[in-house]
């Protein structure tokens, strides 16, 4: 009967019991090398698949992809290069069209460079003319960019970003445009298309021998740091994914939140944002069966960095935190060059030149195999665990004895329930 109390106390708490054990197969045997570990790898890929992106069409394959250059620069005193060009992809009679850009060092040898997905390129005045260009011009990130540019530019890094929108529209519409619309057979969404095309692009970019095979890296910034998550899950030739303000669907949790903070759960990117994620989600968003540590640990043991800013209502510390923590096994059975990461900030928000920063003082770190700076994983308060009382204690340690005991403990535990989990709720209707 004990244990029957315990089992009902942790469904109804759900605090932080984490679904999906990473290192136990799903016949109950361990997970103790490297090949047993595909095959955990290559069940939860199908899960993930199938609850979240939606089925993908393979990498288009080269005589369906055209790179035309429109403009072509030389910078910083001749000591960088900036090119803008198209990418057109052909499916049959349908083409779509995605523009990107690249800044780079001027070298002779292949530098490393680091990929992001946005909604503009360089310029904000390639933005259509509306709310959002007036937005982005009042943050300034023009300047913002112009900053992290020379940054990168100075350390030896290059920058290529791609224009997401183009490869499918962020509407609700969104499967009716770009690459989307050219593959109906599959039932991918926005997400998953974004994440797709970094395949693509990174064969035209190691084809012009400027960038190193061995240093590529993946970024974007909320829906966008979901996409680059994605797209490390999808090709193992990005070496560091670093998703900023990811959130669930991402590196963060829908299952577990931060006290007080939003709660932005499977329930919500199935229904608010239905046109991201695979139309499978909806049917499961209860119980999709996994959560942001299985996501984590199909980049494992390649790099992740994780960027956030500790006034982000989005940003769920704790449960952030709860999914490193669990996807840490995995990378430590790998043998992970380097530990994956987080970092905080003050702010809100954003992908900010301090992200930036401490993106490329992590690529430093996991290229030139050295020791991670000592102010990463700078957990904020907020992000620590609501410890799981023993459900057969009361708050005053007297044990549980009988049947009669088990009713009062149980009025303790949903007032912590109502605490840390659920909220207060109003009574039943009469």
């Amino acid at each position: 009967m004990r244990l029957l109390l315990v089992l009902l106390t942790l469904s109804l708490a759900g605090i932080d019991v984490i679904a999906n054990d990473l290192l136990t197969l799903s016949d109950g045997r361990p997970v103790k090398t490297s090949q047993d570990w595909k095959s955990q790898r290559s069940e939860l890929l199908k899960l993930v698949v199938d609850r979240l992106y939606g089925s993908m069409p393979p990498k288009p394959t080269a005589d369906a992809v055209e790179i035309k250059q429109l403009s072509d620069r030389l910078m910083a005193d001749g000591k960088a290069r900036e090119s803008l060009s198209v990418m057109r992809i052909r499916r049959g009679d349908s083409t779509a069209t995605i523009r990107f850009g690249v800044v780079r060092p001027v070298t002779d040898n292949p530098v490393p460079v680091v990929i992001k997905n946005d909604r503009w390129i360089f310029d904000l005045s390639s933005m259509p003319v509306g709310k959002k260009r007036d937005q982005y011009a009042s943050q300034k990130r023009q300047e913002e960019f112009e900053r992290i540019r020379d940054l990168a530019l100075e350390r030896g890094y290059a920058i290529c970003k791609f224009n997401r929108e183009d490869v499918a529209m962020d509407v609700a519409t969104s499967r009716e445009t770009g690459v989307l619309a050219m593959y109906p057979d599959h039932g991918w969404g926005a997400l998953a298309a974004w994440a797709w095309v970094y395949q693509p692009l990174i064969d035209h970019l190691l084809s012009t021998g400027h960038f190193d095979a061995e240093r590529i890296m993946a970024t974007g910034h909320s829906r966008g740091g979901k996409a680059a998550l994605a797209a490390a899950i999808f090709d193992s030739r990005i070496t560091i994914t670093a998703p900023s303000a990811s959130g669930s669907g991402g590196t963060g949790s829908w299952a577990h939140f931060t006290v007080g903070g939003n709660r932005q759960t499977a329930q919500n990117l199935a229904t608010s944002h239905a046109h991201w994620v695979s139309r499978q989600l909806a049917t499961v968003a209860e119980n999709p069966g996994f959560d942001g540590h299985v996501l984590q640990a199909l980049v494992a043991p390649r790099g992740l960095i994780n960027t956030q800013g500790g006034d982000d209502g989005l940003a769920n510390p704790r449960g952030t935190r709860m999914m490193f923590d669990a996807s840490k096994p995995v990378f430590d059975l790998l043998g992970a060059r380097l530990p994956a990461a987080t970092h905080w900030r003050p702010g809100g928000h954003g992908h900010l030149f301090v992200d930036w920063v401490a993106l490329l003082d992590y690529a430093d770190a996991y290229f030139n195999r050295q020791a991670l700076p000592a102010r990463f994983n700078n957990w904020p308060v907020s992000s620590a665990r609501t410890p799981l009382p023993d459900p057969l204690v009361f708050e005053n340690g007297k044990r549980v004895q009988s049947e009669e005991d088990w009713r009062q403990r149980r009025v303790e535990i949903k007032k912590l329930l109502a605490h840390y989990q659920y909220g207060s709720m109003p009574p039943p209707p009469e």
